[in-house]
């Protein structure tokens, strides 16, 4: 091969690897199934990655996937895939044992998304207009192209719950990490027929340390037809509890 000058050339390929976790002879091993959230079909290419572990793992075609960790410990991995929501799971691992995680179910994203700006603000809503999110001028700190993905069942929740009964919904937030300088409302349709009035616990998925936060309280609307809250930040996901308190993980926190 030569090039245009008739000098000797060499054809060059750029490519990448993904490397995985290393292997060691203390290493335990994270088994676990990524399905779709709406289908419940299993989910190839996930990336499943761990805090504080270098290197990450797939899903194959079945949605299955292994994770080596270099010893025992309790461990963090997070379940990821481009056009989904990501789920974590805390796993207690012991070395050269494997373990099993529950199901990660990765919800597709919804296909609405709306711009808010700064001047303006703007009216949020998914694409099959059972959530509402106000925001009133002033309230972002920069023009956002916002989407908002329900979350209908506990198990697609980011990590189980202790008390799936509680649920009553969710909404997963794009984009996340941003704190807003007003505060917006987020309307949910009362499909749960509440009455007016009545008060529901709002929680905030603390993704960094994998816990549930306190949003404040959410109100059932005079006509019966929403739940409001007022909420300050995307920080990934909001849920709408029954009950007194935020629900907890179900496990320990990570190493």
């Amino acid at each position: 091969m030569r090039d245009r000058a008739g000098h000797p050339a060499v054809a060059m390929r750029q490519f990448s690897v993904q490397l995985g976790p290393a292997i060691t002879p203390t290493s335990g091993f994270i088994h676990g199934l990524v399905l779709d959230g709406h289908t419940g079909a299993p989910l190839a290419d996930a990336v499943i990655t761990a805090r504080g572990v270098t290197g990450s793992v797939r899903s194959g075609v079945d949605g299955r996937f292994q994770f080596p960790t270099p010893d025992s410990g309790i461990f963090l991995i997070e379940i990821a895939k481009a056009g989904f929501t990501p789920v974590q799971r805390q796993v207690t691992v012991t070395a050269t044992r494997d373990v099993a995680v529950e199901p990660a179910l990765l919800t597709p994203s919804d296909p609405a998304l709306t711009t808010v700006s700064v001047q303006a603000g703007g009216f949020v809503t998914d694409s099959s207009r059972r959530i509402e999110l106000e925001f009133p001028p002033g309230a972002v700190p920069r023009d956002l192209d916002v989407r908002a993905t329900i979350l209908s069942s506990a198990a697609q929740l980011p990590l189980p719950i202790t008390d799936p009964g509680r649920f009553i919904t969710a909404v997963y937030f794009e984009p996340r990490f941003v704190a807003f300088d007003r505060p917006a409302t987020l309307r949910v349709r009362n499909e749960r027929g509440f009455a007016p009035g009545t008060l529901i616990v709002g929680g905030l998925w603390d993704e960094v340390n994998a816990t549930w936060l306190d949003a404040g309280t959410a109100r059932v609307t005079a006509d019966g037809t929403w739940i409001e809250l007022a909420i300050v930040r995307f920080f990934c996901c909001y849920a709408l509890f029954g009950g007194a308190t935020v629900q907890s993980p179900t496990s320990e926190a990570p190493q």
